[in-house]
């Protein structure tokens, strides 16, 4: 549900922000930082989406729930 910022069409800013986040045991989104930056509002946006998302399904390792670390492309084209 990503929503491109009105200043950024403005602008004319595109690009691809590389999201990092964590999914916990529990399948909880947590973490969520700007691995690769585009700029100010379009990171902004990422993080937005990124961290708005539902449990996840946990990963599990030996049948035991484990974190996992996720990097998402998120992008933003006109």
């Amino acid at each position: 549900n990503v929503k491109y910022p009105d200043e950024a069409i403005k602008n004319q800013v595109t690009g691809v922000v590389i999201v990092g986040f964590t999914i916990t045991k529990t399948g909880k989104v947590t973490d969520v930082k700007i691995r690769r930056s585009v700029s100010r509002i379009l990171d902004q946006e990422a993080l937005r989406v990124i961290g708005k998302m539902p449990d996840w399904k946990p990963g599990r390792q030996r049948g035991t729930p484990v974190n996992v670390e996720y990097n998402v492309p998120v992008k933003f084209g006109l």
